[in-house]
């Protein structure tokens, strides 16, 4: 029987638009008038503080004046120096890209406004990332899946893990349907977060080179080179000090660096969760290429260090991309397991253990839907192959 044009599986662009918008104005809304206005602080007000600190004032993003003027303007009062400092530990890239909302006087509605925009475009690059899987998932699931207690967390703590998870999921859209260029391009923005982007951006730039598509290496180092030239063109050379920043933070913040912590736990705790990582590597050594490059973002979180938990909600990626067949119930198990996880929160040291774990189960996701719904369109003799985009 002939498809409705109002399938949800194959809706108009310009309502998909339409939604989005709508989703990015009544998210705000919604934001500023339940959890933001009046509160004490969210993330993003030391983001936006420091930035503009930096733009009317000239200041030093990282120095410890800028910090101090930081914690005045958000708690009108200087910290103790055992609490988070609340300084700016972002890339300085961030500045230029996001100069809207730094312009914005109140910051109560800037944060508001970014955190609809940062629902919004996790929706939209989504939306995009099923195109890629055969059959589509139904937009039912992507509501389903963000509406996940990690994702909750991020948005109402008005983190930057949505922007760059959308910044990821549309880097590997375009990659797979032929928009190389761009997918580079866009993908440069997951640098806001490095420690959660720089896997499976080397993924992709292996993947580039290896089926010889240099237009994602130049669209990437196009949108590299323009973040940290309009960097130093507003902050001047400032990587040394966002080194230092970042050595800082790690000292007073909440930090969760699975692989180290086991170190740390001793040489039983290390070999248990290297084995728990290795095995689901190695049975995708056949798997298809956006199996694989699903699992180099879990595999990143447990490799490299990361904040508080909602950085997990960077795993919407690989549950989209292993929502099929039986992996469909994996997905769901993991997903319920995410909510479970809030239950324990008495002990301190959970949230730790919370990030290794739902890392380490999100392996086995992929590994589930890859041996038992395999794609059926891809070569697994061809790793990492995207599909080339076809011709009217």
């Amino acid at each position: 029987m002939r498809r409705s044009v109002l399938s949800p599986s194959r809706l108009p662009q310009g309502w998909v638009v339409l939604a989005l918008l709508a989703i990015w104005a009544v998210t705000s809304a919604l934001a500023y008038r339940a959890w933001i206005h009046g509160a004490d602080h969210r993330d993003f007000y030391a983001r936006w503080t420091g930035a503009r600190l930096l733009l009317f004032e000239g200041r030093d993003l990282y120095s410890e004046g800028t910090t101090r003027l930081i914690q005045m303007r958000i708690f009108g009062a200087l910290l103790p120096p055992d609490q988070d400092q609340w300084g700016f530990a972002y890339p300085a890239i961030i500045v230029g890209p996001l100069l809207p909302f730094w312009l914005i006087n109140d910051v109560e509605v800037a944060t508001a406004i970014w955190v609809g925009f940062s629902l919004a475009a996790l929706v939209g690059s989504l939306l995009l990332l099923r195109q890629l899987m055969s059959p589509r998932p139904h937009p039912a699931v992507i509501a389903l899946l963000i509406a996940w207690s990690y994702t909750l967390l991020m948005l109402f703590q008005g983190q930057f893990t949505g922007f760059v998870a959308a910044a990821i999921a549309i880097g590997i859209w375009a990659h797979w349907t032929g928009r190389h260029g761009l997918a580079g391009l866009v993908a440069s923005l997951a640098l806001f977060k490095p420690a959660l982007s720089v896997l499976p951006l080397a993924a992709l730039c292996l993947l580039a080179i290896r089926e010889r598509r240099p237009s994602f290496l130049f669209g990437l180092a196009i949108g590299v080179g323009v973040l940290f030239s309009l960097s130093f063109l507003l902050a001047g050379w400032w990587i040394p000090g966002w080194i230092e920043a970042l050595g800082a933070y790690s000292e007073y913040a909440k930090v969760s660096w699975p692989i180290r912590d086991a170190w740390d736990l001793g040489p039983l705790a290390f070999a248990f969760l290297a084995a728990v990582v290795l095995a689901p590597l190695m049975a995708l050594r056949r798997a298809s290429g956006l199996d694989q490059l699903a699992a180099t973002i879990p595999l990143g979180i447990i490799l490299l260090p990361q904040t508080l938990i909602w950085e997990l909600s960077m795993l919407l990626v690989p549950f989209l991309l292993a929502w099929r067949g039986r992996g469909r119930v994996a997905v769901l198990a993991a997903w319920v397991l995410g909510w479970l996880g809030l239950l324990p929160t008495a002990v301190r040291e959970w949230w730790e253990i919370e990030t290794a774990v739902m890392s380490a189960v999100t392996l086995f996701v992929i590994v589930i839907a890859a041996r038992l719904s395999p794609r059926a369109e891809d070569d697994p003799t061809h790793r990492l192959r995207p599909k080339p985009q076809t011709t009217p």
